[in-house]
C-alpha cells in the first residue's frame, strides 16, 4: 500500500543491489513510506565496487545521500553524518534520516 509505513529504514541492505536496479528499489522505498526514510550505508563519493568475501558483483558503495535527494526532490535532510571507517583510507559509513514534504 502506498505510505504505509511511517519509516522505512536499510541498514548495509542498499550496498548489495547492484547500481542498475537502484533506482527501482528507491522509488519501491520511497512510495511505501508515508513520511521517514532512514539509511545506514557503507558509502563512497563515486560509485565504487567492493570485492565482497571474495566475489566481484555482489557489493557497491556511492552517495545514497546524493542519489535519494536528486532523485526524490520532495525529500528534506532531517540529518546527516558521515562515520569515518578506522584504517581504511578515507572510506566511510553514511547515516541520515530524510522526511517526505509536501
Amino acid at each position: 500500500k502506498d505510505g504505509y509505513f511511517d519509516l522505512v529504514y536499510t541498514s548495509g541492505v542498499l550496498n548489495h543491489i547492484d547500481p542498475k536496479d537502484l533506482p527501482e528499489v528507491l522509488d519501491e522505498i520511497y512510495r511505501a513510506t508515508n513520511r521517514y526514510i532512514w539509511c545506514d550505508e557503507y558509502a563512497a563519493r563515486e560509485l565504487k565496487e567492493v570485492v565482497y568475501r571474495g566475489n566481484q558483483e555482489l557489493l557497491w558503495k556511492l552517495d545514497f545521500l546524493k542519489l535519494y535527494t536528486s532523485r526524490f526532490p520532495n525529500l528534506k535532510v532531517v540529518k546527516a553524518e558521515e562515520i569515518p571507517v578506522l584504517n581504511n583510507n578515507g572510506e566511510f559509513t553514511q547515516m541520515f534520516l530524510l522526511e517526505k514534504v509536501a
